[in-house]
């Protein structure tokens, strides 16, 4: 009975979805499972959570699981029925505190395994896309959301903490492989693998717009454009509102760090 070969398979969830995701990494003794698609996303259920269990430990998490709000079940493997993902899909390939990375076919995207997927399988569709911009797409990173009322320096110096962060997190996960981290200041950071056909050097921002948002107004206004460098930021392109004065980012270069061999 107890020799390895048993299946957790969840079928439904109707529980406090935050007892769940504060509980399940101790129930399953790791991190990376995507519980908020499990419990909330469409056409996710019925899947497997874990296998290759013995009788015991597939019970204990099942009977965990369960107290939890999670309909689950325990099967032998081999009788395991149609399901929509299996364990290897749900769980993220290395999980941190800050962030989980899934790797699907040598891409590596920093987002939960099965919105990693899902947003692959559609991202895959759109014209002109290759891998690195795959990876860049699905990978991006905001700095904190209270900051977005925040003046953009500050908030610009938040999203240099944030690329710190994915050169420290990649560089120790991932120590042989080189990887571009892009920052697109007042906007988003993300990356990818600088692979031969991905771009090395920074790239020039593709549209200016006539009217930008001001953080002094809330909202867009027109604004008037500066012609000096910034002594900061030199690859923000910076403005002053046309209404009330105040300084505004206009546009910004992708910035691109390379790290890696």
């Amino acid at each position: 009975m107890n020799q390895v070969g048993w299946s957790v398979v969840m079928t439904s969830f109707s529980g406090d979805f935050d007892k769940l995701h504060s509980g399940y990494a101790q129930i399953f003794g790791r991190r990376g499972l995507d519980v908020f698609s499990l419990a909330y996303g469409r056409d996710t259920l019925p899947a497997e959570l874990a296998n290759r269990l013995t009788f015991s430990e597939a019970t204990r998490i099942t009977g965990q699981l369960m107290e939890l709000g999670v309909t689950a079940e325990t099967t032998e493997s081999i009788y395991v029925g149609d399901l929509k993902y299996i364990a290897d899909q749900v769980w993220a390939t290395h999980s941190t505190d800050r962030f989980d990375f899934t790797e699907i076919d040598g891409l590596i995207i920093a987002a939960s395994a099965l919105n990693a997927r899902q947003n692959l399988n559609v991202a895959r569709k759109l014209p002109g896309y290759t891998n690195w911009r795959i990876e860049r797409a699905l990978s991006h990173n905001h700095a904190d959301a209270s900051l977005m009322e925040y003046l953009p320096r500050e908030r610009i110096r938040e999203e240099l903490k944030l690329v710190d962060l994915y050169e420290k997190t990649l560089s120790e996960i991932y120590p042989d492989k080189r990887f571009a981290i892009c920052h697109i200041m007042g906007r988003s950071v993300s990356f990818f693998q600088a692979t031969e056909d991905a771009p090395h050097d920074d790239l020039p921002p593709t549209n200016m717009f006539e009217k930008v948002w001001c953080e002094t107004c809330h909202r867009q206004q027109p604004y008037a454009k500066r012609t000096e460098p910034d002594s900061e930021f030199p690859k923000a392109i910076w403005g002053d509102c046309s209404i009330c004065g105040n300084e505004m980012l206009i546009d910004s270069w992708e910035v691109l760090k390379i790290i890696g061999i």
